[in-house]
């Protein structure tokens, strides 16, 4: 799955990362997400703990990251 989050806040200014995201990260089976972030949320790394997922962060740019997130496999 693939989710610009960039582009959907020029869309809709008042969405937020929480409201888009946890929904799909709290109920839905994936294998990897990829998210475009101008920045990395504050709750974004406590949230991706708890629900025993692994994220990887990339800076594309100086207010542009991609960020990889997929469930932990056993053992890791």
């Amino acid at each position: 799955y693939y989710i610009d989050f960039k582009k959907l806040q020029e869309v809709n200014k008042n969405i937020t990362s929480k409201k888009a995201l946890l929904p799909f990260l709290r109920n839905k089976t994936f294998y990897e997400l990829e998210i475009i972030f101008s920045h990395i949320p504050p709750w974004f790394d406590n949230e991706i703990k708890s629900l025993n997922m692994k994220s990887e962060i990339l800076m594309l740019s100086a207010n542009q990251y991609k960020v990889t997130v997929w469930n932990k496999i056993c053992g890791e």
